[in-house]
């Protein structure tokens, strides 16, 4: 597979002083696109100067909901094999790309995660005793994560929530080829969270974990 294949993902609202670093970081690797959820800031002229294409919804459609129209936008080219998605906030080190690299041209899996040894939320770190119980994995909701495109339904991504991590519940579910490697990832360079602050962020990381195991359940055993 050629690395023009390979398409990089970086949600991002109000990231100006991260996302140059970021885009400049995976350039190299393959194609990078900035979905940018109407910022309010340079983010994006920023990325387009950087090397980035820029996916802009036209409303503020938060996290999840810009997932689902990036994915929808970038898949409906038929360009690329794998997505891997990245944050825009610097907390996922371009090192880390040469791994799934490696992984994605050897073993051709249907996903890949980067699993955080440092989980920074208390929901987060209490989930995890479930995950490694139940798949072997720590970390469900890492942003860092590879999807290959011909494995998923790639026309409508509309209802894939769960803070982007339903393809990976998908992926659980039906058995898919998974492969995981750990990370440790960088803290933030400023102290407003992408999901909110401390609380906020474990109500929602909370909510979305028990959607996840119920989501799970349902495609499992149903």
């Amino acid at each position: 597979m050629d690395r023009s294949r390979i398409a990089f993902l970086i949600p991002a609202y109000n990231e100006a002083k991260t996302v140059q670093i970021v885009v400049q970081s995976l350039i190299k690797y393959g194609a990078v696109f900035v979905a940018d959820d109407n910022s309010t800031d340079e983010t994006a002229l920023i990325s387009r100067d950087s090397g980035a294409s820029i996916i802009t919804n036209g409303s503020e459609r938060g996290y999840e909901n810009n997932l689902n129209y990036s994915f929808n936008a970038i898949t409906s080219t038929n360009s690329f094999d794998y997505i891997i998605t990245v944050d825009a906030d610097g907390q996922h080190d371009a090192k880390y790309i040469s791994d799934f690299l490696d992984i994605i041209f050897n073993k051709s899996p249907d996903i890949i995660i980067a699993q955080r040894t440092n989980l920074p939320r208390i929901s987060e770190k209490i989930f995890s005793v479930i995950t490694n119980l139940l798949f072997n994995l720590n970390d469900v909701f890492s942003g860092l994560k590879a999807y290959k495109l011909d494995s998923f339904i790639i026309d409508n991504f509309d209802d894939k929530k769960l803070l982007g991590s339903n393809l990976l519940n998908i992926a659980l579910a039906k058995n898919y080829r998974l492969e995981s490697f750990p990370i440790i990832a960088n803290d933030r360079s400023d102290a407003n969270a992408r999901i909110g602050g401390k609380i906020r962020g474990n109500i929602l990381a909370s909510l979305s974990a028990l959607r996840f195991i119920y989501y799970y359940a349902k495609r499992k055993y149903q």
